[in-house]
């Protein structure tokens, strides 16, 4: 009678335990995917950021070309200008009555093809003059966003953060040449690593424990 209750007990003991681990098991298996969920969100977020980098790029560097483009084709219209004034010919005194006919026809002529140039010139330099006034107010822009960042920021972060700055500026690379794209990179950076942590302690919480 007494080794009967003893072996119930044991195995009441035994259903509990293996009761406890299935749903260990099952508390386990919901972290792991919480924690590829953000992992997936992650790269997401980080292929994301990736793509808006280099739209940014190629849109800074289209502008650039702009630039150069109507630079060069002011410079050709002023070219042509020039050759299409000198290329007039000269009036002679002692020409016939047919070669003044021709003059007076030809006149309006040149006049005619030169007033389109310029106002093509005219364009040529208000379309530069507005890039520049657009970049310049984006570059003004810019500036006025990291300054304020940084007033807003805490002392000791602010000291950070332009420590790591610096120290990306001196590596040099796509990074380099913009504060923000630093900032973001350093968030990014902590993030990873609050992930990281969180795996490790959770691995070795459940080694500890000896459900693993």
């Amino acid at each position: 009678m007494v080794f009967d209750n003893v072996q119930h007990e044991k195995e009441k003991a035994m259903a509990r335990f293996n009761r406890f681990r299935r749903i260990a098991k099952l508390w386990q298996f919901l972290e792991v995917l919480v924690v590829l969920g953000l992992i997936q969100f992650l790269i997401g977020n980080t292929i994301i950021f990736l793509l808006f980098m280099l739209c940014r790029q190629s849109e800074s560097s289209g502008d650039d070309v702009d630039i150069y483009d109507d630079y060069v084709k002011y410079s050709e219209v002023s070219v042509s200008a020039q050759q299409g004034e000198t290329a007039l010919p000269p009036s002679e005194e002692s020409g016939g009555s047919d070669w003044e006919k021709q003059i007076v026809v030809r006149a309006p002529e040149a006049v005619v093809e030169v007033k389109p140039q310029c106002d093509d010139v005219a364009v040529a330099i208000e379309r530069a003059r507005r890039r520049i006034k657009r970049f310049e107010r984006t570059q003004s822009e810019k500036l006025k966003r990291e300054i304020l960042v940084r007033r807003q920021l805490p002392e000791l972060q602010r000291s950070e953060t332009g420590n790591r700055l610096e120290t990306v500026r001196a590596r040099g690379g796509v990074w380099g040449s913009d504060p923000e794209i630093g900032l973001m990179m350093m968030m990014w950076q902590l993030m990873w690593r609050l992930m990281w942590r969180h795996i490790i302690n959770f691995w070795s919480e459940n080694r500890h424990v000896g459900i693993i």
